[in-house]
């Protein structure tokens, strides 16, 4: 991992259904961030090509599936567009037409470099409530070589899951980004709890950018974070608002986190077979 990074999880408003006006809004947004704060990777929160998806609904989801992204496309030409003049590596949500099967969708984030080229597609792993009736699950994890350090790209409930945060520490991921389309809660503070944990206990920093704003009934709750190897939180935002938080992270943390607590030499796999196997 590079000395230092400055990262910004970008908590945004996102038009439904208007992919247009969404990338405009990201343009405007990465451009303040990189004016104000000189961040070198920006993080967007789930969908934000799209918006989210609604109770089954058959007239919803023809219009979503026409607002589907195919990669390339629009969408990552515009992403890579301002990633280039800007000088930044950006990781963004989107809604993904399968490159084949017509009316097939998939829930992706993107990896775009500084010189504006795709470095990867990450296709949500987990897919919980309503959007199994939307989205396929994707079949492989987000790990990224960049000048940067080695990047994971998840999506929203994928870090639900400790077993998958596991293995993109195993695979060498130093900074996870993860976009997310989190609803307002009871417990407001339960979504950073699970991002800190996840950051202390695989011992790399996350980067989680949250949406706001509301669709239907649903509405989102920013609060987005940035969390380092000792489990503290670096950065966060206590508002519902458009809003971007930025940190300074850097590799002499993660590297005496992990020489201090040597958490992988500590495993005890051979006790682990019953979570590979299915329920």
């Amino acid at each position: 991992m590079k000395d230092q990074v400055r990262v910004a999880a970008i908590q945004m408003k996102v038009a439904w259904l208007d992919v247009e006006a969404n990338l405009a809004n990201m343009t405007r947004l990465v451009t303040e961030a990189a004016r104000n704060e000189g961040v070198e990777l920006v993080v967007f929160p789930e969908l934000a090509s799209s918006g989210y998806v609604t109770p089954k609904n058959k007239a919803f989801m023809i219009r979503y599936v026409m607002t589907a992204q195919k990669i390339p496309g629009a969408y990552t030409a515009g992403l890579g567009e301002v990633a280039r003049k800007h000088g930044v590596y950006l990781v963004a949500g989107m809604l993904e037409a399968h490159p084949l099967v017509a009316g097939t969708l998939y829930n992706s984030a993107v990896l775009i470099a500084p010189d504006g080229k795709l470095v990867g597609v990450y296709r949500k792993c987990h897919i919980p409530s309503e959007e199994k009736h939307y989205f396929y699950a994707g079949t492989e994890v987000g790990i990224y070589q960049t000048e940067l350090g080695v990047v994971g790209v998840m999506v929203c409930a994928d870090n639900a899951f400790p077993e998958m945060g596991r293995l993109y520490a195993l695979k060498g991921a130093e900074i996870v980004a993860i976009p997310y389309s989190r609803e307002r809660k009871v417990n407001a503070d339960l979504y950073k709890s699970i991002v800190t944990c996840r950051a202390y206990e695989n011992q790399y920093y996350v980067v989680a950018a949250n949406r706001v704003g509301q669709e239907g009934d649903l509405v989102f709750e920013g609060r987005s974070c940035i969390a380092g190897p000792l489990g503290d939180v670096l950065a966060s935002s206590q508002s519902e608002e458009e809003e971007i938080v930025t940190a300074t992270i850097d590799s002499e943390t993660l590297i005496a986190s992990r020489a201090w607590q040597a958490r992988f030499r500590d495993r005890r796999p051979d006790l682990y077979g019953p979570l590979s196997q299915a329920f």
